[in-house]
């Protein structure tokens, strides 16, 4: 076996780049989301639960994955960055990231009750996505809350966002 305490087997370069990640009805994940006839994500419910990263640079905490019909409540997204760490978006920490396409779009997700802290951003997207709504979270100690679109965004970027009902603090 493999000790927890052996460094050089437990480095960043073996981790995965995300802590948690949507998949398709064949576990697969990326571009291969729906091929071979497996069914999207939809209908996913996470709720109750805390996913955190100790990382930063290529990590971030979590991913939905041209998926529908999400639903995300009181979960706490969180990463090790601190208000001396946040000057600037250098470390491009996020805790929630969206990836659609044309033909499987992000669409019908709702962010309830969750906690984010310790990272760059809390919500980062320039993908199209379409009726998201993020309500009665928390977000702290953040280079920026959300960031939703960019200079280049990707098959019309994000449309029909909606934050509300949230509390902002020790954001840079």
């Amino acid at each position: 076996g493999i000790l927890l305490s052996n460094g050089s087997y437990w480095s960043a370069t073996t981790l995965p780049e995300l802590v948690v990640r949507t998949a398709d009805s064949l576990q697969q994940t990326g571009v291969n989301i729906g091929v071979g006839g497996a069914s999207a994500p939809q209908n996913v419910e996470i709720s109750s639960m805390a996913f955190k990263t100790t990382e930063t640079g290529s990590h971030n905490v979590a991913l939905i994955e041209k998926a529908k019909k999400v639903s995300v409540d009181n979960v706490t997204f969180g990463g090790a960055l601190t208000t001396t760490d946040l000057v600037s978006a250098t470390e491009d920490l996020s805790g929630l990231l969206f990836s659609s396409t044309t033909a499987l779009p992000c669409t019908e997700i709702t962010i309830d009750k969750c906690k984010f802290t310790g990272m760059t951003y809390c919500i980062n997207t320039v993908d199209l996505t379409a009726g998201v709504t993020v309500s009665n979270g928390w977000f702290d100690t953040l280079y920026q809350g959300c960031l939703i679109g960019g200079p280049v965004v990707v098959d019309g970027g994000p449309t029909g966002f909606r934050i509300l009902h949230n509390t902002f603090d020790n954001i840079y």
